[in-house]
């Protein structure tokens, strides 16, 4: 369980120095960080009834540059040996590793009012996001980006390559953000 521990955070702050560089077009790479317990502090601090300013999700952002982000969207970020894309697709009551990350986002993001963006790695796969039929629509519609359903249930989850989200240019997603996602 260590050495998964370690792959998991070593996973964030690989993530959080390429979402920081992507924020600030190459300028920064410590924009966005791990949050506090891979955000167990604000899981704690709800259950109690506390609220834990930026802490839900993997991410939080550690510079201002990063405030219209987090504003918006919860990352959770996961990085396994095999995550099995295809359990989306099993209609069995039993729920899969990835199933339940996708059902426990959706309840921070709900509590939140925020969109969820669930980042996984397989070994030796690309790195992928998931999100739902909202952000989808609102990357297909505003930035010409293709992304795919691959689940239909109470709410379609849409999946995209992390690279290509990242190669989108910023000061246009900042700018179509700023004007809201529809």
């Amino acid at each position: 369980m260590v050495l998964g521990k370690l792959k998991g955070s070593n996973f964030e702050r690989v993530i959080c120095k390429r979402l920081s560089l992507w924020v600030s077009n190459n300028k920064r790479d410590d924009i966005f960080w791990r949050t506090h317990s891979s955000g167990g502090r604000y899981t704690i601090r709800q259950k109690i009834g506390l609220e834990t300013y930026n802490q839900a999700g993997d991410i939080t952002n550690i510079h201002p540059d990063g405030d219209f982000l987090l504003d918006k969207f919860i990352f959770e970020l996961k990085s396994y040996k095999k995550i099995n894309i295809w359990d989306f697709f099993k209609t069995e009551s039993k729920n899969s590793l990835i199933k339940d990350w996708w059902i426990k986002l959706l309840q921070e993001c709900d509590n939140n009012n925020k969109i969820p963006l669930l980042i996984v790695k397989e070994d030796y796969k690309p790195i992928l996001f998931l999100t739902s039929s909202l952000f989808g629509n609102f990357l297909e519609k505003h930035l010409n980006f293709e992304i795919k359903i691959i689940w239909k249930s109470n709410q379609n989850v849409n999946i995209g390559l992390f690279d290509d989200l990242l190669n989108i240019n910023i000061d246009l997603f900042k700018n179509k953000i700023k004007e809201g996602i529809q």
